[in-house]
């Protein structure tokens, strides 16, 4: 029995080459272990499972929602490295200020009553 010889790469290569080139795939199973974990737990499937169909809502999107990137090889779901970065940046939360101390707020309410004094108004 002899392997087929292709001139050029199957259809479904060549289409995967051209949206994912050069990135590192990961199958969709495998998600998890390569996410930070969660209070000690890891994501369950589900939860990569709605990431993908339903999307998840991202602050640092400009549509505010996104979906997690996928392609299929060979009956196979898989996204990438790079794209499972992207996800988690768009759908992390943008860094939240503390509130202000008493101090903080004494200093600068001292700082604005001195500005006022210097322009002569009480």
């Amino acid at each position: 029995m002899s392997l087929a010889v292709f001139s050029e790469p199957p259809p479904f290569i060549i289409g995967l080459e051209a949206e994912w080139q050069g990135e590192h795939l990961i199958p969709i199973p495998e998600v998890p272990d390569f996410l930070p974990r969660r209070r000690g737990k890891k994501y369950h499937r589900r939860v990569i499972d709605r990431w993908i169909k339903q999307g998840r809502t991202a602050p640092s999107h400009p549509d505010g929602h996104c979906k997690l990137p996928i392609t299929r090889h060979l009956g196979t779901l898989y996204t990438s490295a790079e794209k499972l970065e992207w996800f988690v940046r768009m759908i992390r939360e943008p860094e939240r200020q503390l509130p202000d101390t008493r101090q903080e707020r004494m200093r600068r309410n001292l700082a604005a009553q001195a500005r006022i004094r210097l322009m002569g108004t009480k």
